[in-house]
């Protein structure tokens, strides 16, 4: 019961990263349609997609330059999801100081 527990962790938390990692590219290939970086993540898409349609059938990721790749495109696609800046009030007068 245990091994099917962590089983199932595992699982849920590879599934949430390479899911997630496809999620994030594709909201940038739908925000970024004129970019030069589009191709980018399109190609990172295609990837990906390609990796998860073929872990259905076999399995890809015991192959250690596969796990390599899939590694370097989820990071690209990871940095593409948006972080916004948290602004304070105390910021907005120590910028004016600073522009002055």
């Amino acid at each position: 019961m245990r091994t099917a527990r962590r089983l199932l962790f595992g699982s849920l938390a590879a599934g949430t990263i390479l899911f997630g990692g496809i999620a994030c590219v594709w909201r940038a290939v739908l925000r970024d349609r004129v970019r030069s970086s589009n191709l980018l993540y399109v190609g990172v898409l295609s990837a990906l997609l390609a990796i998860a349609l073929h872990a259905t059938f076999d399995f890809p990721l015991q192959l250690i330059s596969l796990q390599l790749y899939v590694a370097t495109y989820l990071g690209i696609a990871w940095a593409t999801f948006p972080s916004y800046k948290v602004q304070t009030r105390e910021s907005e007068p120590l910028q004016a100081a600073r522009e002055a």
